[in-house]
Formats: C-alpha cells, structure tokens, sequence
C-alpha cells in the first residue's frame, strides 16, 4: 500500500502529489496541507478512509489534470544523455546499444531530427 501522506516533525502533513507516477528512485512532488484540508483529512482519517481515497476526495480534478499534461517542454540541452538515450529508443521503438557511445551533442541532434 502506497503511504500518501506523511506527518512532519512540526506536526504538519505532507501530501505526495506524484504517488501514482512515481518510481522508487523519482523525486517527491507534495505539499503541507493547508488548515482547511488538514481538517478534512483528519474527518476522512477518522472514517478509516485509506490514503488514496482521502488523496481524491482532497484534489477531486487531480486526474483530470493528470490527463491534460502528457507531454513536458524542456530545451532538449537540459537533458543528460541517459534520458536522451531513453527519448531515442522510445521515439525508434527499440533498444540501441550503440547510442551510449554518442556524444551528448550529436544525441541531441538525432532526438531533434527524429521530433520533426
């Protein structure tokens, strides 16, 4: 079971917003809750609502947003080459063992040509 919510050493609760994308190694995305959710949260827990289900009843458009944003915009300069490599294969649809070897430059350069 996914822990959504984590009580802080000041007492505030952290909600982790990502927890359904999220990898092990990923970054958290969260937020305290406020005066106003913190007090739904803890009606909910006291109902003996699981995490996930207080998690929607707290952001009720949360999958709507989820859907809207399927793609992320950054300079592909911002890129290390791991990710690179990964755009690459997923954009080609198999794995290329020999694009390790290219340089960060010339990944880009392929990723771009391979975007249009």
């Amino acid at each position: 079971m996914t822990k959504i919510y984590h009580t802080l050493k000041d007492g505030r609760i952290f909600e982790i917003r990502n927890w359904m994308e999220r990898e092990p190694s990923d970054c958290i995305a969260g937020r305290p809750l406020d005066e106003d959710d913190r007090t739904k949260y803890d009606i909910l827990k006291n109902l003996d609502l699981t995490d996930s289900q207080i998690f929607f009843r707290l952001n009720p458009n949360i999958l709507d947003r989820i859907e809207e944003r399927k793609t992320v915009e950054v300079p592909a300069e911002m890129l290390d080459q791991k990710q690179l490599i990964w755009l690459i294969e997923n954009r080609i649809g198999e794995k290329m063992e020999s694009l390790d070897r290219l340089s960060k430059r010339d990944l880009v350069k392929l990723f771009l040509t391979l975007s249009k």
